[in-house]
């Protein structure tokens, strides 16, 4: 069978010509793909408005939490739990004929997929930016804070299950970032957010394990009250670097979660030495405030996963009247909130 080839931008100039909209020409696109024609997305199908919002903002948050982007579009994959991975499939599904591969990499304990370069690149134009998160510690493009509530709490139901844990009382999930790195070995652009004086103050006073050695923020805190001045110094000095240079997709997240009502807490918890790389890195969370405030997250924006939203779900039905109670604040907003519980 023979095929017609055409470039994106000139199917955009005559979309924009006529009266047509991509969804008029479903059946007629068999696949999408690069210069080469290999990979890409058979049978692709093109949803629109509300729909196509919570499947891009799905796919951010996988990308965002589980995945590396390259620059060329090549997303690769971790995810320990198989079962994850073909939720996703289904989501990706929304968008065409696609079936991950996933196969099991003993060394990591994870199983590893690729998604197509095409999704790749289509994010990058978005704005999220591909290489290494912890090196470049990027946000989330700002378009997303005019999606749809349902958009942003889809958002927020993909970034728990990989990075994130669930408990009656709490669900937190966290990001990491570098504030320092050794350009002349390593070759890679990056600009220190901290002295030397304070890598080796990292080293000096965290606990090793085999790669690497921790350094929790409340040894940190205290070790700014410490005694010896030169102590307190570069304590104080790292603390405020930490505080200075937070991390971005940390900030982003804790506002979609404000506008969802949500209060949350945001904090940087450990400062790690990586031995193999010399690299010194921040893990910030963010946190439910409380109790109520894990249910109100577990209510409206429950994880997509099996053991976690089985754990939410438990939590919910075992607290009816705060559940009632939080039902009725969001319906004074204007906000019907599924009650996906009773449905389970």
């Amino acid at each position: 069978m023979r095929y017609n080839r055409i470039k994106g931008e000139q199917l955009r100039f005559l979309i924009n010509l006529s009266t047509w909209s991509i969804t008029d020409l479903e059946q007629s696109i068999s696949k999408i793909a690069g210069v080469s024609g290999r990979d890409g997305i058979t049978n692709p199908r093109f949803p629109q408005g509300s729909k196509l919002e919570t499947i891009l903002t799905r796919i951010v948050s996988i990308v965002i939490s589980d995945c590396n982007l390259k620059s060329n579009g090549v997303i690769t994959y971790h995810e320990p739990d198989i079962r994850r991975i073909r939720i996703v499939e289904k989501y990706l599904q929304a968008i065409g004929d696609i079936q991950l591969k996933p196969t099991y990499d003993k060394r990591t304990n994870c199983y590893v997929t690729y998604l197509s370069a095409v999704i790749g690149k289509a994010l990058i134009q978005l704005g999220l930016t591909p290489g290494n998160k912890t090196i470049h510690n990027p946000g989330l493009f700002p378009l997303i804070f005019t999606f749809t509530w349902d958009t942003l709490c889809a958002l927020i139901e993909e970034l728990v299950p990989q990075d994130g844990s669930v408990r009656p009382t709490l669900i937190d999930w966290g990001h990491s970032h570098t504030l320092y790195i050794d350009t002349k070995d390593t070759g890679i652009s990056f600009k220190p957010l901290i002295s030397q004086e304070e890598v080796d103050f990292v080293i000096e006073h965290g606990k090793p394990y085999e790669h690497y050695k921790r350094l929790p923020m409340g040894k940190l805190e205290q070790l700014t009250k410490d005694k010896n001045r030169n102590t307190s110094r570069v304590a104080t000095k790292l603390l405020n670097h930490i505080y200075q240079n937070p991390n971005n997709l940390i900030e982003y997240e804790a506002q979609i979660a404000t506008i969802l009502g949500v209060k949350v807490v945001k904090k940087p918890v450990s400062v790690f030495y990586q031995k193999r790389t010399g690299a010194v890195t921040v893990a910030w969370v963010i946190r439910t405030a409380n109790k109520i405030e894990a249910l109100r997250l577990g209510m409206i924006a429950p994880p997509n996963d099996v053991r976690k939203r089985r754990v939410i779900r438990k939590s919910i039905l075992d607290n009816p009247d705060t559940v009632d109670k939080i039902l009725a604040e969001y319906a004074e907003r204007g906000i019907n909130v599924r009650r996906w519980w009773n449905d389970e």
